[in-house]
């Protein structure tokens, strides 16, 4: 028998856990937008605030997506 994956597999609480993560990646878009933006008075190259903004976000998107799976699934669903 296979078991079809879809969003209310997840529950609630993933959805919590998504919007939080989505939350954070904002904010530290949002953060290193404003480091790029003021370049000048805190003294610190655009593409470095660009490349540790980047950084993060993907930092946060691997630590945070599960593999694409369930928080609960030990191993992929079968096709």
């Amino acid at each position: 028998m296979q078991r079809k994956w879809n969003r209310s597999t997840f529950g609630p609480s993933s959805t919590i856990y998504t919007t939080v993560a989505t939350t954070l990646m904002i904010a530290v878009f949002v953060l290193g937008y404003l480091a790029i933006a003021l370049e000048h008075p805190i003294k610190i190259d655009k593409a470095a605030s660009a490349l540790f903004t980047g950084m993060v976000i993907w930092v946060i998107l691997v630590f945070t997506s599960h593999g694409g799976h369930p928080p609960g699934c030990t191993h992929p669903p079968s096709l």
